[in-house]
C-alpha cells in the first residue's frame, strides 16, 4: 500500500530542491531591498532551479511508476533522496558564493610588496580583514584605531594566522597609529606622527564606520555619525593628500617600474548601499539638527557623503585614484551602537541573518581587489562605486556635481581647513 501511496507522490522528493529555491529567493528579496542589486539579478539561477524542480519531479515520477518490487523500490528512493540533496547542496553553495561572498581577488605573493596602506579601523570587522589579506600579499598596513590594546591584539592575531599559514614574519609590516575619528584633534595628532615616521603612503583606505541609535555630539560638537563616518576621514584625507602626491611624484620620477604596476595613489572610501535611502544629501542640516533623527536615516547620509566625496574628490585631484566601495551586507559589529530593540531582534534573527550576510572576511574583498589591482587595465577609471570587485550603478543623485561640491567646501569649513588655500 505504502508503495502506491509514495508513487503518487513522489514530487516530495524534490523537497530539499525545492527549499534550495526558496534560500535563492530570500537571498534576492533580502538584497534588493537593500538596494545592493536589482530584482532581477538572480533571475538565471532561479530560472534554472525551477526547471531542475520540474525535470526532478517527472523523472522521480516516471522512474518509480517502473518499480515493481519493495527492495528495488527502496533503493531507488534513497538514490533519489541523494540525488536531491546533493543537488541542493550545490545550488545553495552557488548561490552563497555568488551573490552573499561575491568573488575572491586572485593576486600573487608580493603583489603590494612595498607599499604603505593606512587603514581606518583595522582592529576589527572588515578593516581587520582587509589589513591581513593585504600583509598576505606583502604590504605594509598602518592600523589607525582609537584602542591600542585593541590594535595590538588583532596585529598578534593577524601575524599569528600569517605565520602558521605561509610561515611569514610579518611582523615589521604592521604598525599601530592612534587615531580617534570623533576627535579632530586626534586626527591633526595622528597625522603628525605619521609623518615623523618618515614613510611613504600609497594607499589609504577610509574603512571605519559607526550607527549611532541616538543622536551624540563629539568633542567639537558634531553629530557623532556624520564626523566618524564623513567629516573625519574628510579631514585625514585632507591631512595625508600631500604625503600622497608626494608618493606619485616620487614615483614618476624615479621609478618606472612602480608607476607602471601602480601608477597612482589610492583612496578608498568604505561607504553602503543604503546611501539610497538618504535620496538627497541634507547639505543645509548634517548635523541633523533640524530633522528627526533616525538611526537609518542619519547613516544613509554619512554614506551619501562618502561617495559625494569620494566623486569630487576624483574630479579635484586626477593624479589620486578615488573610489568608494560598498562592501556588501556584513555582519561586523556596526550594531553595538543601535537599540536595545534592535540588538535584540538582531540576536534572535542571527541564524537567518548569517545565512543572508557576508562574512567580515568576503567583505574585505573589494577592498583588497581595488588596492592591489594593477592600474595597467584601467579597472578602477571605470567606475566610482564599487560592488564585488566589479564597477556598480549609483543613483545620479549620488553623482550630482552642485552638492559634491557643496559638500566640499561645507566640510572644508567644518573641520576648519582649507587644503587648497593652503597649498
Amino acid at each position: 500500500m505504502w508503495i502506491h501511496e509514495l508513487q503518487k507522490h513522489a514530487t516530495f522528493l524534490a523537497i530539499p530542491i525545492v527549499l534550495s529555491l526558496i534560500y535563492s529567493i530570500s537571498i534576492q528579496i533580502f538584497l534588493a531591498a537593500w538596494n545592493e542589486c536589482s530584482w532581477l539579478s538572480m533571475i538565471n539561477i532561479l530560472i534554472i532551479q525551477v526547471m531542475t524542480i520540474v525535470a526532478f519531479c517527472g523523472f522521480s515520477s516516471l522512474i518509480l511508476s517502473k518499480c515493481t518490487t519493495d527492495n528495488i523500490l527502496i533503493m531507488v528512493v534513497l538514490l533519489l533522496i541523494m540525488l536531491s540533496i546533493v543537488m541542493s547542496i550545490a545550488f545553495i553553495r552557488h548561490a552563497r558564493q555568488v551573490y552573499i561572498q561575491g568573488p575572491k581577488p586572485i593576486f600573487g605573493d608580493g603583489t603590494v610588496e612595498g607599499r604603505v596602506v593606512l587603514i581606518t579601523g583595522a582592529n576589527t570587522g572588515i578593516g581587520k580583514e582587509t589589513a591581513k589579506q593585504l600583509l598576505k600579499l606583502g604590504a605594509t598596513v598602518i592600523f589607525a584605531c582609537r584602542s591600542k590594546v585593541r590594535a595590538e591584539e588583532a596585529m598578534k592575531e593577524i601575524q599569528h594566522e600569517i605565520h602558521k599559514e605561509k610561515n611569514m614574519d610579518i611582523s615589521k609590516h604592521m604598525i599601530f597609529l592612534p587615531l580617534d575619528l570623533s576627535d579632530m584633534t586626534s586626527i591633526h595628532e595622528a597625522v603628525n606622527k605619521f609623518k615623523a615616521m618618515n614613510i611613504p603612503l600609497h594607499i589609504l583606505i577610509n574603512n571605519a564606520g559607526i550607527m549611532m541609535g541616538n543622536r551624540e555630539e563629539s568633542k567639537q560638537g558634531f553629530e557623532m555619525t556624520m564626523q566618524c563616518n564623513h567629516l573625519g576621514h574628510f579631514l585625514l584625507t585632507l591631512l595625508l593628500l600631500p604625503i600622497l602626491k608626494q608618493k606619485h611624484q616620487n614615483t614618476k620620477e624615479n621609478n618606472k617600474k612602480d608607476q607602471k604596476q601602480h601608477n597612482k595613489p589610492r583612496i578608498i572610501t568604505i561607504t553602503s548601499c543604503t546611501y539610497t535611502l538618504a535620496k538627497r544629501i541634507q547639505i543645509d542640516d548634517l548635523q541633523c539638527k533640524d530633522r528627526s533623527y533616525s538611526l537609518f536615516s542619519q547613516y544613509a547620509q554619512s554614506k551619501l557623503a562618502n561617495i559625494l566625496f569620494s566623486y569630487e574628490l576624483r574630479k579635484r585631484e586626477p593624479t589620486i585614484t578615488s573610489v568608494a566601495i560598498h562592501p556588501g551586507l556584513v555582519r561586523t559589529n556596526v550594531t553595538k551602537n543601535m537599540s536595545s530593540i534592535l540588538q535584540f531582534l538582531n540576536s534572535c534573527f542571527a541564524f537567518i541573518l548569517i545565512t543572508l550576510q557576508k562574512t567580515p572576511e568576503a567583505g574585505a574583498y573589494t577592498s583588497v581587489f581595488c588596492a592591489a589591482t594593477h592600474d595597467d587595465d584601467h579597472v578602477l577609471q571605470k567606475g566610482l562605486y564599487f560592488i564585488n570587485s566589479k564597477p556598480a550603478y549609483l543613483l545620479p543623485f549620488a553623482m550630482n556635481d552642485d552638492d559634491s561640491e557643496c559638500l566640499w567646501n561645507i566640510s572644508e569649513e567644518l573641520v576648519d581647513y582649507k587644503y587648497y588655500k593652503k597649498e
